[in-house]
């Protein structure tokens, strides 16, 4: 999945809890996202901050390493 795509195709809770569900436990995942949410696109950054609680409910220790950038 590209996960930049993939938050551009909708902007819904399904499709942020479909691409949690994509970034797992997969940290290379996380960074991406991370990433995608730090960059200098406003949608992008927007939908992706949608995608941070599900990963923080779902495996809050992948985001430990992240917590001073968030």
């Amino acid at each position: 999945m590209d996960i930049r795509q993939q938050l551009l195709e909708v902007h819904s809770k399904e499709n942020s809890k479909l691409i949690a569900d994509y970034i797992g436990t997969n940290k290379d995942r996380v960074e991406e996202l991370l990433n995608l949410f730090l960059g200098n696109e406003y949608r992008v950054t927007q939908r992706s901050s949608m995608v941070f609680p599900i990963i923080s409910d779902n495996h809050p220790e992948l985001l430990t390493p992240y917590i001073p950038n968030l």
